[in-house]
């Protein structure tokens, strides 16, 4: 098992400074993590990459274009609705703000 050393320490015949990367047995890796003179080293896991069509999807649905057209609606919808002398929230949606002005035409 491969570990770090913590402290300066000497193991099998060599003197680790803090930093030193070693390999050690089962037994004396508990050993010496349990003393808190060294550490496990992890290697970072791995993720398998997404399917393709899962790619594909991820990458026609990208967020940027779709946000910008729905800010443009929210902007449109909110000056008819200013139009209509409706006192608009900053906070509403699109399916707000045409509620609204469905209700201000309907009344």
């Amino acid at each position: 098992m491969q570990l770090i050393a913590i402290k300066p320490f000497k193991y099998a015949n060599r003197a680790l400074k803090s930093g030193d990367l070693f390999n050690a047995g089962r037994a004396d890796a508990r050993i010496l993590t349990t003393l808190r003179k060294a550490r496990a080293v992890r290697e970072p896991s791995r993720i398998a990459p997404p399917p393709s069509a899962v790619a594909a999807q991820i990458q026609q649905s990208s967020a940027a274009p779709q946000t910008a057209e729905r800010s443009e609606d929210i902007e449109k919808l909110r000056a008819d609705a200013e139009a209509l002398n409706i006192a608009v929230d900053g906070r509403w949606g699109a399916k707000r703000l045409q509620a609204e002005i469905d209700k201000a035409l309907a009344g």
